[in-house]
């Protein structure tokens, strides 16, 4: 993928015949370590693969949606600090975690990454991070890219539920996660106000025209 981004594909299960294509990026730190954004159900195949890349120095779950693999992830990679929205705790008491970002940037990520908080959706606390050597930016379910697909009910469900099959945008089901519209359209300003071309998201392919998309979807929140 270049400027040092790796990115691993999978599925989740959530349904006979409906299988969630998800995405893990791993990232190449400005220490030389890497950092593995919103672990996947990592093969050994994989787990072979990051480790001829380098040492995990860190584990970033993005939101408090993208956690299915998280222990899995602490337990192939148990030396890497843990990181994520705060609520993490919550959910998983049983882990020790580093930094939890809630209203502040982040300390353990600002040498690599600018962080924006997405406001707004409180169950999911994204984080969206823009990565300083490549101008990416980085997303869990803020925006989609879903075109390749497995099970007979995934593209249904996703073109019905999601109205993002085949075309990048932001699904309709994150908009369902806001509680908060004026602090959303903040969130949205902040992203906007990064400088990023590309946007690597966790749900697809990459979005080459980056900027032009999350103009237009963002549109909603910022035109009202």
């Amino acid at each position: 993928m270049g400027s040092g981004i790796w990115a691993a594909r999978g599925d989740i299960r959530l349904m006979p015949g409906f299988y969630f294509p998800v995405t893990s990026h791993v990232i190449r730190l400005a220490s030389g370590g890497l950092l593995l954004h919103s672990p996947i159900d990592f093969s050994e195949e994989m787990v072979r693969a990051v480790r001829e890349l380098g040492e995990v120095e860190k584990i970033f779950a993005p939101s408090l949606a993208h956690v299915s693999y998280l222990k899995k992830a602490h337990s192939l990679f148990p030396a890497a600090e843990l990181l994520g929205p705060e609520g993490l705790d919550k959910k998983f008491p049983e882990l020790s975690f580093g930094e939890l970002l809630g209203a502040r940037q982040s300390i353990a990520l600002e040498a690599d990454f600018q962080a924006v908080i997405v406001g707004g959706a409180p169950t999911l606390n994204e984080i969206v991070l823009r990565h300083r050597e490549s101008n990416c930016l980085i997303v869990a379910d803020y925006f989609f890219n879903i075109h390749e697909t497995r099970g007979f009910l995934t593209r249904p469900i996703l073109r019905y539920a999601s109205d993002a099959l085949c075309k990048a945008t932001q699904s309709k089901l994150w908009r369902k996660f806001v509680k908060d519209k004026q602090a959303a359209r903040k969130s949205a300003e902040d992203v906007l106000a990064l400088d990023f071309g590309r946007i690597l998201v966790g749900h697809g392919q990459p979005i080459e025209n980056g900027r032009e998309v999350a103009e237009k979807s963002l549109r909603w929140l910022l035109d009202d």
